[in-house]
């Protein structure tokens, strides 16, 4: 319900509060939400990490794990709506974009519905929830995406004046300890954090690192989470790499990492706006990253090195050029902090508060 002070109350829903992007920018953004008098309600099928962080602070609603399109969730989403009475919803991430969707349709609401990728995500594989997303967003009152690659591909199918490009936040006072401060270091470690899954390109990273000679005293650490874990430890055990490369399963604290790591890299095929590089680079830690256009829109060559996607040749050498290059490192990420220095979560909130009261029309 909303209150007295604010008259805005949000009900943002989202499959699950685990480890993803989507997840930490809402949890973020809900907080902020909160502390600003807005009345903030969050459903979710399951727990998970972020629930933790929530649970105290905001009303959290867990209605049941019902995958894809489940008449069960859509009938317990239309009773927690009618109960909640919310003026606003906000949808994250495909199967909640449908079914939350459609919810806000059939209960007469004002829908923000959220984009958290870009177009080539799209083009990856077929996924069936996709079809049914990209019939129902037009009718969305509005459309956030994290990217203007997102923006774009929303562009050719729904109205313009209904996208708005909101940039993700970085926690940048939490991200303070973590600081790497040393850029001459004898042992060069390496990370590489993301989703077990083809996509992230962690082939490339393992294949890039068996390029290098054994003389040179690099690492890499894989952090992650996910079903392709199998897959990742085959191809370092067939390389015999299991002396230079470990693969650990992400806690939710990959930061502490930062302070003393060469560089973090990415090889990601496609990417919305990701939290990873963008903790990395206000960490002040050296990014090697894939040429793609997510990729570029945040960063430019003076403050990250691009590598061609899959080349793991060239990144190869690019990792050696870090190794032997310590003041190039600590001048790429002074210009990458630059780049990155308006994500705050006031920026943030203000961007969604402004989208908000226009569609309330206060």
């Amino acid at each position: 319900m909303k209150n007295k002070t604010n008259p805005i109350s949000v009900m943002h829903i989202i499959p699950t509060l685990t480890k993803g992007g989507a997840e930490r920018q809402l949890t973020f953004l809900a907080i902020k939400q909160k502390n600003k008098g807005y009345d903030v309600n969050i459903v979710i099928r399951k727990k998970g990490f972020f629930y933790k962080k929530l649970k105290d602070k905001v009303k959290v609603h867990v209605i049941g794990d019902y995958k894809f399109i489940d008449f069960r969730l859509l009938f317990k989403l239309l009773k927690i709506i009618k109960l909640c009475k919310p003026n606003i919803i906000q949808t994250w991430l495909p199967q909640m974009n449908v079914v939350g969707g459609i919810a806000s349709l059939i209960l007469n609401k004002i829908w923000v519905s959220t984009e958290r990728t870009s177009e080539k995500y799209y083009l990856d594989k077929f996924r069936l929830i996709n079809l049914f997303q990209e019939k129902i967003l037009p009718f969305s009152s509005a459309l956030v995406a994290n990217s203007k690659n997102g923006c774009l591909y929303w562009k050719k199918k729904i109205l313009k004046k209904k996208i708005f490009l909101v940039k993700n936040e970085i926690d940048f006072v939490s991200i303070e300890k973590f600081k790497k401060k040393k850029y001459l270091i004898k042992r060069f470690n390496l990370i590489s954090v993301g989703r077990f899954e083809k996509s992230k390109g962690f082939n490339a990273v393992i294949r890039a690192i068996n390029e290098i000679s054994l003389s040179n005293d690099i690492n890499l650490k894989i952090i992650g989470y996910g079903t392709q874990k199998n897959k990742i430890t085959d191809l370092i055990n067939k390389l015999n790499l299991q002396k230079k490369i470990r693969v650990i399963t992400d806690d939710g604290n990959w930061h502490k990492n930062l302070r003393h790591t060469g560089a973090l890299i990415s090889m990601s095929k496609f990417e919305g706006q990701p939290n990873v590089l963008l903790e990395a680079a206000a960490a002040n830690c050296p990014l090697i990253i894939s040429d793609i256009p997510e990729h570029k829109e945040i960063f430019d060559k003076k403050s990250v090195i691009f590598v061609p996607l899959d080349d793991f040749k060239k990144l190869s050498t690019a990792i050696l050029f870090l190794f032997h290059k310590p003041k190039y490192a600590k001048k790429m990420v002074k210009s990458a902090k630059l780049k990155i220095n308006d994500m705050t979560i006031i920026n943030q909130f203000t961007a969604y508060d402004k989208i908000y009261k226009n569609l309330l029309k206060i």
